[in-house]
């Protein structure tokens, strides 16, 4: 009002604004997600710390082909975690060392050893499989030696048995023999034996095959290769 009257300040209308945000209810929502939020970013940085055994073994896998700051950095780091003295952290990471060393000499000593292992059984098998092709081998020329040769007339069987001969005249390295020689005779017949199951067995793959190709859903039965013919 204006002379004479009791005056009535105006208030200022920033001062109306922070009175009726002072005077607002406060909101339970904001103070609940507040807490939340400090929860979850404390749990998630615990997450996000590495355990001290992280580090221990990032130092016994990786220390040696990463650059010497890193190192130097995770050295100090883990002789916080650990809480020793520099001098006992060196000699505890030579002492891991040296055992790492020596398990991993063990490791390739055992490896060696089961190559070797290996390599003798393997050297085994291989005389075995010798001296038993020897023996039949043996036993088939005696035989073909010793028996008629059943009439060959294929002329195929013909030159197959001509060339064995020559072959095997000239690994003896004698002088062609006449026809009547048989062992020539009795070993073409046992390649064209053998070819021929081979060939019989290619054709049952192959058949085997084109029906898994047409009737992929159905399982048949795969033949077995391992009958007598």
């Amino acid at each position: 009002m204006e002379d004479g009257g009791e005056g009535v300040d105006e208030i200022p209308e920033e001062e109306k604004d922070d009175d009726i945000v002072s005077s607002a209810p406060t909101r339970k929502n904001d103070v609940k997600k507040k807490t939340c939020n400090f929860q979850c970013n404390t749990r998630i940085d615990e997450l996000a710390t590495p355990h001290k055994r992280m580090f221990l073994a990032l130092w016994n896998e990786h220390a040696h082909h990463l650059p010497s700051e890193k190192v130097k950095h995770l050295k100090q780091l883990l002789q916080q975690l650990y809480a020793m003295t520099p001098e006992e952290t060196a000699k505890y990471f030579a002492e891991l060392k040296a055992e790492a060393k020596a398990a991993a000499m063990r490791k390739k000593l055992k490896q060696r050893l089961r190559k070797y292992l290996l390599e003798k059984h393997r050297q085994k098998q291989r005389e075995r499989a010798h001296k038993l092709f020897k023996r039949l081998l043996k036993c088939g020329m005696t035989y073909a030696a010793e028996n008629p040769v059943p009439p060959l007339v294929s002329i195929r069987l013909r030159y197959l048995s001509d060339i064995i001969l020559e072959q095997l005249c000239d690994l003896r390295k004698v002088a062609v023999p006449n026809r009547s020689n048989t062992v020539a005779d009795w070993m073409a017949i046992a390649v064209e034996r053998l070819y021929y199951a081979a060939q019989l067995s290619i054709n049952e793959m192959t058949d085997y095959e084109q029906l898994s190709a047409q009737h992929p859903d159905e399982t048949a039965a795969a033949p077995d290769m391992h009958q007598p013919l």
